[in-house]
């Protein structure tokens, strides 16, 4: 089935996954990275503190989503949305009001558990869950949102903070999930669609696959070594690409570049992220995301290489340019791989537990990186151990061989 032909066929559904990946921005560190420097100025908190903070956020929302993931298995599907958004907007409002630093670390964790944890979790579990054959293609449509929401929130939220001020850009972030994403969110499934069912049958639908799962729960992923061959490649992206944007601004200053301009080059990126989602769609349906996961790293190896070596604003866009080609990929591949290896019936509580481990490791990167920056340890220096970080990571994916149903020859496709 044609990109076309999907999406004459599930406008609504795929626009849900769409929604809840565009709008999870609003809980990602490119975007939440434009009001840290403002809040800790209020609160007058260091640079390390304000990282040693977010990282406990992110740890925490991380610890969460070890339960709250695994109810999308279980619950309505327009409910967990609604919940999702509430909580979002719930977090932003919180930030403005807060009176001390407590209660912006509990609004930074809403903000960061429903944007960044269960939004994305929402979208990406019920895309795989739904869409068997055509499930790289849903996941392409689905990983849109991201990609759009990286190629233009940066710059209008910076301009926006700019003009209006920090706080009212919250309260606008608050507005639009209110009032945007909640109506469309329960407009996009409504109480008569199979999709918010998480065990309904697909087998009446003609992109449903009669090929046997696993069908694993979290005792036998942990069991199994492929899931820890994985784990390096798995928290590589969010882990380094939490820093890269939590530190956007020493990055910028390294290479003499302002903040500004250094925001301007995320369109580069947006647009790489959303045109590798979309094409990586189709490679996913043919090959299967089991086999193109291990190869998913190696475009950021040729984005860290363009910071080094070129000192023009050029490389900003190159470096967004290869890195949005990386993460554009790893993302719909890597949710098809946790459905074609471990099947559908209990994949919220899997990609949860994966998740899990993956937000945790972004909560490592603020404190740690801070900590090296504090040390003396230069931009460069940091960039180089990112390659050979994302090459280990690489060579153990490529080691790591995926579980096989009992008689079988291969892992099945789904």
């Amino acid at each position: 089935m044609h990109y076309k032909d999907l999406i004459k066929k599930y406008p609504r559904y795929l626009g849900f996954g769409f929604l809840h990946t565009f709008f999870s921005s609003i809980g990602q560190t490119f975007l939440i990275a434009l009001f840290l420097p403002h809040v800790r100025q209020v609160f007058h908190q260091s640079e390390a503190s304000m990282g040693s903070y977010y990282g406990m956020v992110t740890l925490a929302s991380a610890i969460t989503l070890f339960f709250t993931g695994p109810l999308i298995d279980k619950v309505n599907l327009r409910l967990y949305s609604v919940a999702v958004g509430l909580m979002v907007a719930v977090g932003c409002i919180g930030i403005v009001l807060a009176p001390n630093l407590g209660l912006v670390i509990v609004s930074l964790y809403l903000i960061r558990h429903g944007g960044q944890a269960l939004m994305s979790h929402t979208a990406f579990t019920t895309m795989s869950r739904y869409f068997t054959i055509a499930r790289g293609k849903a996941l392409g449509i689905a990983g849109l949102g991201i990609a759009v929401g990286e190629a233009i929130l940066p710059l209008l939220v910076a301009l926006m903070i700019g003009r209006q001020g920090w706080r009212l850009s919250y309260v606008v972030l608050a507005g639009c999930s209110l009032l945007i994403f909640l109506p469309l969110s329960l407009f996009l499934v409504n109480r008569n669609d199979d999709i918010q069912h998480p065990h309904i049958s697909q087998s009446d639908s003609p992109l449903h696959s009669n090929q046997v799962e696993l069908n694993w729960g979290r005792r036998q992923l942990l069991s199994n070594s492929y899931f820890w061959l994985l784990v390096p490649l798995l928290i590589v992206p969010p882990c380094l690409g939490t820093g890269f944007f939590y530190f956007q601004a020493h990055i910028a200053k390294s290479k003499g570049w302002s903040p500004e301009l250094f925001a301007s080059c995320f369109l580069s990126y947006g647009i790489s992220s959303a045109a590798m989602s979309f094409l990586s769609g189709p490679w996913v349906d043919r090959w299967g995301g089991t086999k193109l996961l291990p190869f998913t790293l190696l475009p950021m190896i040729g984005a860290i290489l363009s910071l080094l070596f070129i000192d023009h604003i050029v490389a900003g866009h190159l470096f967004m340019v290869w890195l949005g080609l990386s993460f554009g990929a790893v993302g719909n591949v890597r949710s098809s791989m946790w459905a074609e290896v471990y099947g559908r019936l209990h994949l919220g509580s899997i990609k949860s537990f994966a998740s899990m481990v993956m937000v945790f490791s972004t909560a490592l990167a603020p404190p740690i990186g801070g900590w090296l920056i504090d040390r003396g340890y230069t931009i460069p220096q940091l960039l180089w151990g990112c390659i050979w970080i994302v090459v280990g990571a690489t060579v153990l994916a490529l080691v790591a061989r995926p579980p096989r149903l009992e008689g079988e020859l291969s892992v099945s496709r789904t």
